[in-house]
């Protein structure tokens, strides 16, 4: 599958060891002190899924999003645990738990997080072959601390940077 595939990819020899810092498993992070009033969001039926999937991924350093291809397992990119070999993670309902960084690939700016507990949604990964210039796409996430942003635009271009395939898209 798919999945396979990357987490191979990411695992394989390309990947570069993580410091390892005992103060991100001595306790939880705290979250950034940004409010939001749940009771007021209305979402649509159709993001409910895969919100339950993505996460959010915090480290001394800031914060960003990943979401679980299984149920312990997220996907992230690299920049966002940077060195860190310990994150916090929050879903969609508030939960938090604890993750480790196992693998980072910088190349990519991909990154594989095991969760200490599973979840129960799961998001499977695509193939480049089934999407095309133009095709619709969203992107969940937390940019700027900005928790469970979602964003809808295009893929606007598939091109390689040195040597690797990237999909462009306008979220």
């Amino acid at each position: 599958s798919a999945t396979e595939r990357v987490l191979s990819m990411i695992l394989s020899g390309m990947c570069q060891k993580i410091a390892k810092d005992p103060f991100l498993s001595a306790r939880a992070l705290v979250p950034p002190k940004v409010s939001v009033d749940k009771s007021k969001l209305q979402i649509d039926d159709k993001y409910k899924k895969y919100l339950s999937a993505v996460t959010v991924i915090r480290t001394p350093d800031g914060s960003g999003s990943g979401f679980f291809i299984n149920k312990n397992t997220v996907i992230t990119n690299e920049h966002v645990v940077s060195n860190w070999a310990n994150v916090s993670l929050t879903l969609v309902d508030g939960k938090q738990l604890m993750g480790t960084v196992i693998a980072v690939d910088p190349l990519r700016d991909l990154a594989i997080v095991k969760s200490d507990e599973a979840n129960k949604v799961v998001l499977e990964l695509g193939n480049e072959a089934d999407n095309f210039i133009g095709d619709e796409v969203v992107a969940i996430g937390a940019p700027m601390d900005l928790d469970w942003t979602i964003t809808k635009g295009v893929i606007s271009q598939s091109r390689k940077l040195k040597g690797v395939d990237h999909i462009q898209t306008d979220t």
